[in-house]
């Protein structure tokens, strides 16, 4: 149970993987918006990393529409990896805003 729990929050990325592309477009533009934000080399970082799963997570999509019974076992690396990085820059971009001192 706690397993499924850690995968949950990218259900919507691995049914819908355009979504991704989303992401990377909502951490970009807010960032954008921030002239006192530091860190923009790991916000960049993070958008190329939603973008890239973006990509592979269409090119999987495409792949498990031909296989019988797919086993996902690149999202035990995969969730954690994306989980952190965006939580990370979710908290820099708040910081930014002065809401945290």
């Amino acid at each position: 149970m706690s397993v499924e729990l850690l995968f949950l929050p990218l259900v919507p990325f691995v049914v819908f993987p355009p979504l991704a592309w989303l992401v990377a477009a909502h951490l970009a533009w807010s960032a954008r918006r921030k002239p006192r934000l530091r860190g923009r080399r790991m916000v960049r970082a993070v958008v190329a990393l939603w973008l890239l799963y973006g990509v592979y997570e269409s090119l999987l999509w495409i792949w498990t529409r031909q296989q019988a019974a797919p086993v996902r076992v690149d999202l035990l690396v995969i969730a954690p990896l994306l989980g952190l990085a965006t939580v990370s820059v979710w908290a820099m971009l708040w910081r930014a805003d002065g809401r945290l001192r």
